[in-house]
């Protein structure tokens, strides 16, 4: 019986998304004018202007504006991913040891902003693709070594280790907050 009622869930979840892109046609990624929020990292520090701060994937027409969230307030984090794809203020730095976090939406509605289908390709990645995240004249590229999708708390759980690493999260399937989408990426090559 529960399986049944798990099925229904998943069936009726599709049969929406699909209406919502219907209704509101197909996911596209368009520019926005934003401003950056004062930089946490030295290395980030020097950047002043916002479209030096970018990520790029293959499944992606042009780069996505990165800006920098200096809290974990949901209310902050959400009006910056009207800005871009957001990282989070965890880990040490791009080539740096550590991990560092970047969300951006999937799909939304309107009001979600311009970015609300930022990562709604983000599925396309897989085990040995790459993506690059330039920072300034900096670029860094990341090889994907590992995909998986959690629970929404289970995110709290991401590689901490001596590679300089760089998790890509969003919300799971497209047009649900279910789950958790998570790319992990290790620096295959950093200037």
């Amino acid at each position: 019986m529960a399986k049944k009622q798990v099925n229904a869930n998943i069936i009726l979840s599709l049969v929406l998304a699909g209406l919502l892109i219907f209704i509101f046609g197909k996911p596209t990624v368009s520019k926005a004018p934003h401003s950056s929020p004062a930089p946490f990292r030295e290395e980030l520090a020097e950047v002043d202007e916002p479209e030096l701060q970018t990520l790029w994937f293959h499944s992606l027409a042009e780069p996505l504006p990165l800006v920098m969230s200096t809290s974990f307030e949901e209310a902050n984090i959400q009006s910056l991913l009207k800005e871009g794809a957001v990282i989070l203020p965890v880990g040490n730095g791009f080539n740096q040891a550590g991990n560092m976090v970047i969300v951006a939406h999937s799909s939304g509605l309107p009001w979600f902003g311009p970015y609300r289908f930022a990562f709604s390709e983000l599925s396309d990645l897989g085990v040995g693709d790459e993506f690059r995240i330039t920072i300034g004249d900096s670029q860094y590229t990341y090889r994907v070594f590992e995909r998986e999708i959690v629970h929404p708390e289970a995110i709290y759980e991401l590689p901490q280790d001596t590679r300089s690493t760089v998790t890509l999260v969003t919300c799971w399937p497209v047009w649900t907050d279910f789950k958790r989408l998570l790319i992990h990426g290790e620096l295959s090559s950093g200037a």
